[in-house]
């Protein structure tokens, strides 16, 4: 289960727009929020189909430099770049760019919210995908295999052809149900791309998702068992907790809020854990995102820390980079890279 939390106020949002499992308060920051906010509620109450959200192709100034960058990796892909809108709404709710192949599902590389909640999935950015294509180019053997979350198993395998990425062929996550008909539009492949069918990779995925809220050294025993290379790598984004707590409802529940990045350490850390005690988490972790905010991820339950996805991501209290049958290999921004041991 996701929570997502508040800045002000614990507002609820339409229950149709979010998984009925959340327990749903939203960060009201910006006029687009309360905008989107407001038509969520005026929709509800007068019992309105909620409308899918259109796409709208920017134009290629608008491109970011880091996409451009991945883009050089991906042989015959087209970078385009699209806002999500929304009628009434002049300020756009969602932003991302996607490289586009041919017979292929596009490879969404940067996914921006407007509006302080998710939108169909997490936030993804470029900044960070360049930062581990070029750490995996130079860290990763050409023969090694990566156990990571579907999506961006799907980015390695398309960008890195020689690795062997078993969880390719797994469905993404989507981390925010929507109101109905909007998975049946044209956002439908950059929400929730289909790659193609495989029972040996979503039984896979069954395992590993398993294994990730496992305590860490049976966590880690069951990963190595899905592989029998011994060149084996775990890739986690601290994103992927809020979307495995998306996947699981009750049993893992993960909160996330966003501070202004600007403030003094000291100020930030006391905010956080002021944060943290009103709400009683057990525990959280940071990541600074580009635009300069610091989003933080709170586990609502103590036992989730002793998790081996609880201990590989820098929760407090966590022991990063010594959780059992694992050794640190990268960091950059939210992601963490491991190389799993033999037994």
């Amino acid at each position: 289960m996701v929570l997502l939390t508040a800045s002000h106020e614990r507002t609820g949002i339409a229950k149709h727009s979010l998984r009925r499992s959340h327990i749903a308060t939203v960060t009201i920051l910006g006029l687009a929020s309360i905008i989107l906010i407001s038509w969520f509620f005026l929709h509800q109450a007068n019992e309105k189909p909620v409308e899918s959200p259109r796409l709208e192709l920017v134009d290629d100034a608008d491109i970011s430099e880091e996409t451009k960058e991945l883009s050089k990796l991906l042989l015959g892909g087209t970078i385009k770049r699209y806002d999500l809108k929304m009628d009434g709404i002049r300020a756009a709710i969602t932003s991302f760019e996607a490289l586009e192949m041919e017979g292929k599902p596009p490879l969404v590389v940067n996914w921006k919210s407007h509006v302080n909640q998710p939108i169909f999935r997490s936030d993804i950015y470029a900044k960070e995908e360049l930062q581990l294509f070029a750490a995996l180019e130079k860290y990763l053997p050409k023969t090694a295999t990566v156990l990571a979350f579907p999506e961006l198993s799907n980015r390695i395998q398309n960008i890195m052809d020689d690795v062997n990425v078993p969880l390719a062929g797994v469905t993404p996550i989507i981390s925010t149900q929507m109101p109905d008909g909007w998975l049946d539009s044209a956002i439908l492949p950059y929400a929730q791309p289909k790659v193609f069918e495989n029972e040996t990779s979503n039984e896979q995925w069954m395992n590993f998702r398993e294994a990730l809220v496992s305590e860490d050294i049976y966590g880690a025993a069951q990963m190595r068992a899905l592989s029998a290379n011994e060149d084996t790598y775990i890739i986690l984004h601290l994103r992927d907790i809020f979307d495995l707590g998306a996947e699981l409802g009750d049993r893992l529940l993960v909160a996330m809020k966003d501070f202004q990045g600007d403030a003094h350490a000291h100020d930030l850390t006391r905010l956080i854990k002021d944060w943290q005690a009103v709400n009683n988490y057990a525990s959280y972790a940071a990541v600074k995102i580009p635009d300069g905010r610091l989003r933080v991820y709170f586990l609502s339950d103590a036992k989730d820390k002793s998790t081996i996805i609880g201990q590989l991501l820098p929760f407090d209290g966590a022991r990063v980079g010594l959780a059992p049958g694992t050794k640190l290999v990268f960091q950059a921004g939210g992601y963490w890279v491991y190389k799993l041991l033999p037994v």
